[in-house]
């Protein structure tokens, strides 16, 4: 869960810093101020001014990096294993995924995965359309005029055959079972748990998407804290800072042991170096707090013994005087304050 105490530590510290003026005359929370305080001009002391401005706080997330949930690349091949990627390469349409007794296996873009032998007589179907498309994208339909539908012509058999040569493959103008694997899309390999010399089913090759994201689990009680296509800050463990956005939040899940909900959320990462996956990272959000309200760093309170706030205003004289002020929201060291002051004074704060 997502700590808040900061704003208690805030105050805690607020009180500690006006101890020194618990003596000052009684200022109750809606007291007057007193009129000016003969105390040491203001020129002799550090004095900031008071603004007029937004204030938010950041809420710092544990995520994780990582490239996504993995899935297996099944090899419908039949043979023995004689080569394997290895974990990190990437496989785009028309690399080899791996090879079985010394064929390659083509990776190519597609959605649905090769489910029979495909060649001339083969009856019209979806699985047609895919290799066609395909073989166009590659330049190959043009080259041979083939027609892209379901229909297995001529035109696509010279058009397989050309592919099969320049790949390495039996040119045979058939795509067995096992001869190509559809991805979605480039794939980065994940793990690899199978062996050369083992049966091609037994590959276990992994895959996750290229691109690396964070992993954070949400408290489900912090849920709105991120939406779909909010931007967040990522502090990577050299302390640089890249940006980030929330583009998947999932189901809420719960741990069996400690009953605690949390939120599975995907962050996706702009102009970041690589990083192993599971490098720890801190997801930082910006949450808006208030807006257009007068504002100065924390440290310019003055915690009066009587209770309440107040600040050492700066005046045209020279001298300071004390204002008993109402505490709002505090963010980013500073804190928003309403009473009878202005944008634009001068307020006290300690060396």
């Amino acid at each position: 869960m997502i700590g808040r105490g900061w704003l208690l530590a805030v105050g805690a510290a607020v009180v500690a810093a006006g101890a020194g003026v618990a003596g000052v005359a009684a200022l109750g929370g809606d007291d007057p101020p007193p009129a000016e305080d003969a105390g040491d001009p203001a020129a002799e002391q550090t004095t900031v001014e008071v603004v007029r401005r937004d204030l938010a706080r950041v809420e710092e997330l544990d995520g994780a990096v990582g490239h996504g949930d993995s899935t297996p690349l099944v090899l419908n091949a039949e043979g023995t294993l004689t080569a394997l990627p290895e974990p990190g390469d990437v496989i785009a349409a028309g690399d080899v995924a791996a090879e079985v007794d010394g064929l390659p296996i083509i990776a190519l873009e597609g959605a649905f995965p090769l489910w029979r032998t495909l060649g001339p007589g083969v009856e019209d179907g979806k699985d047609v359309l895919q290799v066609e498309y395909v073989l166009a994208s590659l330049g190959y339909a043009q080259e041979h005029d083939v027609t892209v539908d379901d229909d297995w012509t001529s035109a696509t058999t010279e058009a397989v055959e050309a592919f099969q040569e320049d790949h390495g493959q039996d040119d045979d103008g058939e795509i067995d079972l096992g001869e190509l694997v559809f991805v979605d899309g480039p794939v980065r390999v994940a793990e690899v748990t199978g062996v050369l010399g083992q049966p091609a089913s037994e590959a276990g090759i992994a895959v996750t998407s290229t691109e690396q994201s964070v992993h954070v689990d949400l408290d489900a009680a912090d849920a709105d804290l991120l939406t779909l296509g909010d931007g967040v800050t990522v502090e990577l463990p050299t302390g640089r800072e890249v940006t980030g956005k929330v583009t998947e939040i999932g189901s809420a899940q719960t741990d069996e042991s400690s009953g605690t909900a949390t939120l599975p959320v995907t962050v996706t990462l702009s102009d970041a170096p690589h990083l192993a996956d599971g490098t720890p990272v801190d997801v930082k959000v910006e949450i808006a707090a208030a807006e257009n309200v007068l504002a100065v760093p924390a440290e310019a309170l003055l915690a009066l013994a009587e209770g309440g706030y107040a600040v050492e205003v700066a005046t045209s004289s020279g001298t300071t005087r004390l204002v008993g002020v109402t505490v709002g929201v505090f963010a980013d060291g500073m804190v928003e304050i309403e009473g009878d002051i202005q944008a634009g004074s001068r307020v006290v704060v300690p060396e």
